[in-house]
């Protein structure tokens, strides 16, 4: 298997292939650094004030340090071009030295000109050599080139320590084996490491405008320090949102509280936030319990507290004969249970014989027979305690 960093560096330099001056200059610059370590973002979005977005040809997101390639465009733009940069040193939060130009063309009085080679290579030697300077000044984290998939399939633990990125709900559901999410904001997970039901929850972070009034269904608020969240269902659009706030249940319908109560699960919290690029992102939080104190949760309103052990360690992906054997260890008291354990049998066999697709894809239809295998299980104990239990009572009777 490739390095993933190589991989990624190929991938997103063969999207700026057919811009040749910027592909020359930021390829140069890459190669000169050789340091896999560093992450470089091509083409990074920035949103600015009026709403609109500038791009930055390359940004190098551990140093906070811009580079731009100025082209021929550039030259009757430089107004314009200052703006931007004013712009984009405040959405980043870095310093006017950060953002480093690599001029192809300039204009000298009312002349255009065309920097030759050894001058832009000169340029670029001088951004290098200022990248570098920055590097030895600052700690950083090592870019191991993985995605956030890989990176947590890796390392097999949830830490709220690490701040590794997720992109999406299916990319937190492919972190637990799970192929495709669920609609809506969570999905229903059970744990093979302590064999129980969470739920996998990506609330959005909601704001009230104005009038005080909310778009949207859910209301959902978490504290500074990341300890709690306040999860609201809306009545109507209005809400008075403060930790502890309560918002009533319409007259005749279950509240919201009373539904989660009902069937608790422990959540594990995935907050979608949006960074200074405007981009969408997903952070692990912890792994949180509702709070059955009534000061604080009822009606609609369900607070939401960080456990004293907010980490949660990701199972291996299931393997078919591990199943298998968990199945042929389970004793089957009647005829119908029997053959309920057969038709597992059978049914992982035949997932394990057809499988093409990825360990992922494979593990999806395995974790879906093994919710039937603990039910089985569950359900042929109990069976089995009634059976010793009522064992006394027939003698008795004979």
């Amino acid at each position: 298997m490739a390095d993933p960093r190589l991989t990624s560096l190929a991938l997103s330099l063969s999207k700026i292939k057919h811009k040749k001056y910027e592909f020359y200059v930021l390829s140069r610059i890459i190669h000169l650094l050789n340091d896999p370590n560093i992450k470089f973002r091509f083409q990074q979005f920035v949103q600015k004030a009026d709403g609109s977005y500038a791009l930055v040809d390359l940004y190098l997101p551990q140093f906070k340090i811009a580079i731009e390639v100025d082209e021929g465009y550039h030259v009757n733009q430089k107004d314009a071009d200052e703006m931007r940069q004013k712009e984009i040193e405040l959405v980043l939060g870095i310093e006017e030295k950060n953002i480093r130009r690599i001029k192809i063309e300039s204009k000298q009085g009312n002349i255009v000109v065309s920097h030759d080679i050894m001058d832009v290579h000169q340029q670029i030697d001088n951004c290098v050599a200022y990248i570098n300077e920055v590097k030895q000044q600052v700690e950083y984290k090592p870019w191991d080139g993985l995605s956030g998939y890989d990176h947590y399939r890796s390392t097999k633990k949830f830490t709220i320590e690490d701040d590794t990125e997720l992109s999406s709900p299916t990319e937190i559901c492919n972190c637990f084996g799970v192929l495709n999410p669920a609609q809506g904001g969570g999905n229903v997970w059970l744990n093979p490491n302590d064999g129980k039901e969470y739920l996998i929850w990506w609330p959005n972070e909601n704001y009230e405008n104005k009038a005080g009034n909310v778009d949207g269904v859910w209301y959902n608020k978490i504290d500074d320090r990341r300890e709690v969240i306040d999860e609201t269902k809306i009545v109507g659009r209005s809400i008075q949102h403060s930790f502890g706030s309560k918002t009533p249940c319409q007259q005749g319908q279950e509240s919201h509280y009373d539904g989660v109560l009902k069937n608790h699960r422990p959540r594990i919290v995935f907050y979608r936030k949006k960074n200074a690029l405007n981009e969408k992102f997903y952070r692990f939080v912890g792994v949180f319990e509702l709070d059955k104190n009534e000061e604080y949760s009822r009606g609609n309103t369900c607070m939401w507290k960080r456990r004293d052990d907010p980490n949660i360690d990701l199972p291996e992906f299931f393997d078919p004969q591990n199943l298998i054997d968990e199945l042929n260890n389970i004793t089957t008291p009647t005829l119908a249970k029997q053959r309920k354990k057969q038709q597992m049998l059978t049914k992982i066999d035949q997932i394990a014989k057809s499988s093409t697709g990825s360990d992922l894809e494979l593990n999806d239809k395995l974790r879906r027979v093994y919710g039937g295998i603990v039910k089985l299980k569950r359900l042929s104990e109990q069976l089995h305690d009634k059976i010793v239990e009522l064992e006394p009572e027939k003698k008795t009777k004979k």
